[in-house]
């Protein structure tokens, strides 16, 4: 056991044998019957408390503001490599009729009543969109298949077998495209390429003319 005042025991803790020392006791029997009876108390305190669930959350708002970067770089690794584990929980979790209604109006009469929500909702998913833009892309070569060209700006994700139209009417939107390619990178070679404007447009009238004969 180390002992000394707060500041040792806060170095101890930080330090790579106080780490490893958490570890051992978190991992055994002891320690997990001790975070379960700690996690008891800290959400009755939390609950029935106002002075603590206020002052818990101050103490989270200023860890958020002084490690932003950090904390959006985890997420951002999290959910590159949790993909389908995050998917598979929410379909779960949203196949419930009532957590969906519930969460459903909770959406809508925030996004109603707060207008700085519906800002940073908007700039929020416009990042996301971008994000898993930019990884599908990445997972399908970030190039023409036909002519090679690398301008992000006239490649556009194509349906091998011309099948877009099929999916777009089953509901299957760009970001979920974006998603499957994410989560069944194999499997999305076999269905989707990236091609240009140009290459795309001369790929689907020369599909055209296949058809009509």
């Amino acid at each position: 056991m180390h002992h000394g005042n707060k500041d040792s025991w806060t170095r101890y803790n930080k330090s790579e044998k106080g780490r490893a020392t958490a570890r051992r006791f978190f991992s055994s029997e002891k320690g997990k019957e001790y975070m379960k009876s700690y996690m008891k108390s800290y959400v009755k305190d939390y609950r029935n408390d106002p002075e603590y669930k206020d002052r818990h959350r101050l103490a989270q708002k200023k860890y958020r503001e002084t490690h932003k970067d950090k904390i959006s770089q985890y997420n951002i690794e999290y959910q590159r490599t949790h993909a389908k584990e995050i998917l598979k929980y929410h379909r779960k979790r949203y196949s419930n009729p009532i957590i969906k209604e519930r969460m459903s109006k909770q959406r809508k009469d925030k996004y109603m009543s707060d207008e700085k929500y519906r800002s940073n909702l908007s700039t929020r998913n416009q990042r996301r969109w971008q994000r898993k833009k930019d990884e599908a892309y990445e997972i399908l070569g970030n190039r023409c298949k036909r002519c090679g060209i690398t301008d992000r700006r006239v490649l556009e994700i194509d349906h091998i077998n011309g099948d877009g139209s099929t999916e777009r009417k089953k509901g299957f939107g760009v970001l979920r495209i974006y998603q499957f390619i994410m989560t069944n990178p194999k499997d999305a070679h076999a269905k989707y390429q990236i091609l240009c404007s140009n290459c795309n447009r001369i790929k689907g009238h020369e599909e055209k003319k296949i058809h009509r004969r």
